[in-house]
């Protein structure tokens, strides 16, 4: 088996223009996080946010599902420490 691309959570960019899941226009250089993976056949939903200045906050919102070759990962998602979020080499006084 190949490795997979993503996982859950990672941070990616489209490599395309896109229709919506929820029927947004998703421009190509579009961000969000990955937030659910699929395994047969690869793929991934992704919620991505869609700047748009006529928004309160700037953007609008929607979910895209993509091939691996559709995106590339610009963050990787590192599950804090602990369940609190709490790095432990940090003493807490």
């Amino acid at each position: 088996d190949l490795p997979m691309k993503a996982k859950e959570y990672d941070g990616v960019r489209l490599l395309a223009e896109l229709q919506g899941d929820f029927g947004e226009h998703v421009p190509q250089g579009t961000e969000g996080a990955v937030i659910e993976v699929f395994t047969n056949p690869e793929g991934y939903m992704i919620d991505v946010a869609i700047p748009d200045d006529s928004k309160d906050g700037g953007y609008r919102y929607d979910c895209v599902t993509v091939h691996p070759d559709q995106f590339d990962v610009i963050s990787v998602y590192a599950p804090p420490a602990n369940e609190l979020g709490v790095n432990p080499s940090i003493e807490l006084k």
